[in-house]
């Protein structure tokens, strides 16, 4: 039965050590240990709050394809040509960001 146990616990506890060499080995970018190593450590360009009305508000780049207050990681997105926003941000008098949706 101990052994039983063991196995459990063990099943449950090597998938992340598991999914971190799987990710070194395939998924991660670079010619290197090292450059595969900081690949998988560094936040991708969407990384942070998944809302641009929170991304206005914490300094992040806003994110194209917004839609119904949603974002999915899977669509296609290029932040280097980011899409322009003014029709629905604007500052208030105090000079805060303003976002404004339809409802």
């Amino acid at each position: 039965m101990e052994f039983l146990g063991w196995c459990m616990v063990l099943s449950a506890v090597l998938v992340i050590p598991g999914y971190m060499v799987y990710f070194l080995l395939v998924k991660a970018k670079g010619n290197g240990i090292v450059e595969r190593l900081a690949f998988s450590v560094t936040p991708g360009e969407d990384w942070g709050p998944a809302l641009n009305k929170h991304r206005l508000e914490a300094g992040y780049p806003l994110l194209p394809h917004i839609e119904s207050g949603t974002w999915s990681p899977l669509q296609n997105v290029s932040l280097s040509n980011p899409p322009d926003y003014s029709d629905i941000i604007s500052k208030d008098g105090n000079g805060a960001v303003v976002f404004e949706t339809s409802t």
